[in-house]
């Protein structure tokens, strides 16, 4: 019984609200730790169908032993290694008897301890009804919320097939295209490193050493103090050492107050970039002496789309022009 529970809880955690719509286009099959069905839906079943090659199936398959079900030792199932193995399925084209279906495993655990695993499964088909191309733009959509992209209203307007490469850049965190300039979808993909606005690879925001001149506003105090319009008005001038996506350390002459909010402009590029940031860190240049420039670490808070665009586009100039020096 508790075990039950256990399992219906990780289910829930592991079917996102915003996709429980969905669940009429979407295959789901969820197992226990010993391959027993815990919970299938319709499209589950005809998943099913389609690897057995059955017409029919009993009608209620809960509880009964997946290998059996299928004929097939667990192992040899794409659900039942994911559990063996702990290795999830991140947006596969798998076949399934006669039809293509892209596939995502997710493990299920309890306080750290694997309890099960769950399996969805989005029949691709040529001609595709707008409920799927919905459905196939709300799970890009979601998985890239949960990766903690800002932006995704975008998704709501690609096609299907985009969705679909989309949903395997996101599940791989790479480009399933590894040479982007040849993605069909360049022009209309946020995460194309040339033509987009956001780096798709968030396990690490790239750091790339370059110096840019600054200016510097200071905006707001710790704790929303507001800040006189004098000295929101009067600019600071610095450099930066190094900048990324996700924000940029600058050498100035001025000890920027801990927590503040601050506009920062970057000059001489193409075209001047201003975002908003919080100061984050901060040391003396020369901590013995108490003497000189302060270094600053700042953390962007509010960037657009295209402000992001022509920092990537500075990040990869940069370590273009670093890579052929390093070889020159």
């Amino acid at each position: 019984m508790l075990e039950g529970i256990r399992l219906r809880k990780s289910l829930r955690a592991a079917l996102p609200q915003t996709l429980r719509h969905a669940a009429a286009v979407i295959g789901i099959i969820a197992i226990d730790a010993d391959g027993r069905i815990t919970y299938i839906n319709e499209p589950g079943m005809e998943l099913v169908q389609e690897f057995t090659g059955r017409e029919r199936l009993p009608r209620n398959l809960i509880g009964q032993n997946l290998a059996k079900v299928l004929n097939r030792g667990l192992a040899l199932t794409v659900i039942g290694r994911t559990l063996q193995t702990g290795k999830e399925v991140h947006g596969q084209l798998l076949a399934f008897g006669k039809s293509m279906y892209t596939v995502m495993t997710k493990l299920l655990r309890d306080n750290g301890s694997i309890i099960g695993c769950v399996e969805y499964a989005i029949k691709v088909r040529k001609g595709q009804r707008k409920e799927n191309l919905r459905v196939s733009q709300a799970f890009a959509r979601h998985l890239a919320n949960k990766l903690g992209y800002q932006s995704t209203e975008w998704i709501d307007d690609i096609s299907y097939e985009h969705s679909q490469q989309l949903i395997r850049c996101l599940c791989r965190n790479d480009h399933s295209v590894p040479l982007t300039d040849y993605c069909p979808y360049k022009f209309h993909c946020a995460f194309n490193p040339k033509h987009g606005s956001m780096a798709l690879d968030r396990r690490s925001y790239r750091r790339v050493e370059i110096e840019i001149p600054v200016e510097v506003h200071l905006l707001e105090l710790a704790s929303d103090i507001p800040v006189p319009d004098e000295i929101r008005q009067k600019p600071t001038f610095g450099t930066t050492i190094d900048l990324s996506l996700k924000g940029t350390q600058i050498r100035c002459p001025v000890r920027l107050p801990l927590s503040s909010t601050i506009q920062i402009t970057f000059k001489e590029v193409d075209k001047p970039i201003t975002c908003t940031g919080e100061v984050v860190w901060q040391r003396q240049v020369d901590e013995e002496t108490q003497d000189g420039d302060w270094l600053t670490g700042i953390r962007f808070q509010s960037i657009s789309n295209e402000d992001s665009s022509a920092i990537i586009a500075l990040l990869n100039h940069q370590e273009l022009k670093a890579r052929r020096s390093s070889t020159a």
